[in-house]
């Protein structure tokens, strides 16, 4: 029996689903629902993007949804952790007969974390319930095979930095481009993409940490 496991709705992680029978891709309700909502939005935007390259590629939502604790297939057994933070519904798989525990994108390892529908409060939690999964090692949803942990780590330290970045810069009245022109810690100079994943996630979040600090009150 052959399963795929969508771990979130993020096109890199399910746009190959039509090439398997739907009856074998499964994911989380939440995921399947984030799918059909917002995955032809992606898929119109990569075309945009990498125009004939995305020629034929469609929107296709997993037939399963998980709703167990673990799932036997062929033989093997997989505990299953419904987690969220990289976005609002996000899986974690332990694949039970080695330890292996493949993080979707809760965790990355040398690659800045991108954060277009993070909630980083519920993130850093879903990475310390990973860190208690016994486990032989860990794949990340970006990065290459991590057997310490360090992946957790360097994510939240990541995303830690990030947010109390942004937050003392919109308190203390910097405009998005002059957030955006911070320097990133030295820590976190190697981590590929930095510049670039930096400056997306002050797109993705200023505005509401802007909504936060500085509520508009109605005059009466």
């Amino acid at each position: 029996m052959l399963r795929v496991y969508n771990t979130h709705h993020h096109p890199d992680h399910f746009l190959g689903n039509q090439v398997f029978d739907s009856n074998v891709v499964a994911a989380p309700q939440q995921v399947i629902d984030n799918i059909v909502a917002e995955g032809d939005g992606f898929t119109d935007n990569m075309y945009r993007l990498v125009g004939d390259w995305m020629r034929g590629t469609a929107s296709t939502a997993p037939a399963v949804a998980l709703e167990n604790d673990t799932e036997t297939i062929g033989g093997r057994q997989f505990s299953l952790f419904y987690l969220g933070g990289h976005t609002s519904a996000d899986l974690v798989v332990r694949d039970d007969t080695t330890g292996v525990v493949f993080s979707g994108d809760l965790a990355f390892y040398n690659r800045a974390p991108t954060t277009p529908h993070a909630d980083i409060d519920v993130w850093q939690e879903s990475l310390q319930r990973i860190a208690t999964i016994d486990r032989e090692l860990i794949l990340p949803g970006h990065g290459l095979k991590d057997t310490t942990g360090e992946s957790l780590e360097q994510t939240s330290d990541y995303l830690n930095w990030l947010q109390s970045s942004l937050s003392e810069a919109a308190a203390s009245g910097l405009t998005m481009n002059e957030a955006m022109s911070l320097p990133v810690p030295q820590r976190f100079r190697t981590i590929d993409v930095v510049e670039t994943e930096y400056q997306r996630s002050v797109v993705h979040m200023y505005l509401t940490l802007e909504d936060e600090l500085m509520p508009l009150i109605e005059m009466k």
